[in-house]
């Protein structure tokens, strides 16, 4: 069940408590709030990587060829900053991250021509751009009536944490 309160069935793994079983043992054990989070994102990310597997194979890709796809940068660092900015927020935008994924992996696939690889980039940076419009506008003014302060602080190291690794977003 999502945070709204509805149900998307369908997108999710039905299976999901036995396919990522590890990382949601290890968000059991997690004790510090840093660690609590990194397992929740992990299982967040795994839970994404199946769904976007699975909608690989639904496209016409083979088995083989899908299992080493992996999700793209933008998509994890749009999941952290959706963790970021509200814990739990990342799941409600589970369907909109399968789409980013896929557009992204289109981006590393070889196009005809260049204007169609033009086409998917907008497409992918819209995407993005507009799952961080809905989250503002959905959980802005909460934040910014609770824990305005918390929430920048939060985002302020997030960025030095990326800086650090090389990351983008």
């Amino acid at each position: 069940m999502c945070r709204d309160g509805s149900q998307k069935h369908g997108t999710f793994v039905q299976s999901a408590h036995y396919t990522f079983i590890a990382e949601l043992m290890r968000l059991c054990g997690a004790t510090e709030p840093d660690e609590i989070t990194t397992c929740s994102v992990n299982c967040t990310l795994a839970l994404l990587r199946q769904g976007f597997r699975e909608r690989l194979t639904h496209t016409g890709f083979q088995l083989a060829d899908v299992a080493g796809r992996q999700l793209g940068k933008d998509t994890m660092a749009l999941i952290s900053w959706l963790y970021t900015l509200e814990p739990g927020t990342d799941i409600d935008f589970h369907e909109d991250l399968i789409k980013l994924a896929l557009l992204e992996d289109r981006l590393i696939c070889p196009f005809d021509k260049a204007a169609e690889c033009d086409h998917v980039r907008v497409s992918s940076l819209r995407r993005k751009a507009d799952s961080v419009t809905v989250a503002c506008t959905r959980f802005g003014k909460d934040l910014s009536e609770q824990a305005g302060i918390d929430v920048v602080a939060r985002m302020l190291r997030m960025r030095d944490r990326l800086e650090m690794v090389g990351g983008n977003f």
